[in-house]
């Protein structure tokens, strides 16, 4: 039996270059699957309002307001939607801004 210059018979040669050959195309099918699924995955909020608890809720409910009435912006108010936390995930990863409102509270 003639072996190849790396010690391997012909047809091991060949089983281990299919074998690598479809890990690799399965790593490449992999990756365009999820490029595409995430161009499909289009925004669903053009901004996402989030506050800290204390002295910015107010502040931040007026902004939803303004931002709701003033333009064509759908804005997501996170103190609106605390049913659940994957929805609040997926909200923040579909969103084009991320604003975050802070007050004096916070750096205490």
């Amino acid at each position: 039996v003639a072996s190849t210059a790396c010690g391997m018979t012909r047809s091991q040669s060949v089983v281990s270059t299919l074998l690598v050959s479809l890990m690799m195309a399965a790593g490449l099918l992999f990756a365009v699957v999820q490029w595409r699924r995430s161009l499909s995955s289009s925004t669903s909020f053009d901004i996402f309002l989030s506050h800290h608890k204390g002295g910015a809720g107010n502040t931040a409910r007026l902004m939803k307001l303004f931002l709701s009435q003033g333009t064509r912006a759908r804005v997501f108010y996170d103190a609106d939607n605390l049913n659940s936390l994957d929805l609040l995930f997926e909200a923040v990863r579909s969103s084009r801004r991320v604003v975050v409102i802070l007050s004096a509270e916070t750096a205490q």
